[in-house]
């Protein structure tokens, strides 16, 4: 019979400790990059933030039709809805 070993994950509370729970580890974590920050500690249960991101094109030339379809000011791009798009020149990596 072969053994299986267990992993250990880190306490990140100060101490020098290991747990076998990777959310007890995530929770140590967390409290020790946000608890410093008024409720912002995991016992608070803050809001966070997750971002979308849609792709708008593939290839160079489908990034051009759509940059020639905005409305430049200073600039910005603005979709027709009024939303700042940022710097035309960015989506052009």
């Amino acid at each position: 019979m072969s053994s299986i070993e267990t992993p250990f994950w880190k306490l990140y509370s100060g101490i020098r400790a290991v747990t076998k729970s990777p959310i007890v580890s995530f929770v140590s974590l967390w409290d020790s990059i946000n608890a410093k920050k008024e409720g912002c500690s995991w016992k608070d249960n803050p809001y966070i933030w997750m971002p979308k991101f849609k792709v708008l094109s593939t290839t160079l030339e489908e990034t051009q039709k759509l940059i020639e379809g905005m409305d430049l000011i200073k600039g910005h791009c603005f979709d027709k809805s009024g939303h700042d798009m940022g710097d035309p020149s960015d989506m052009l990596l």
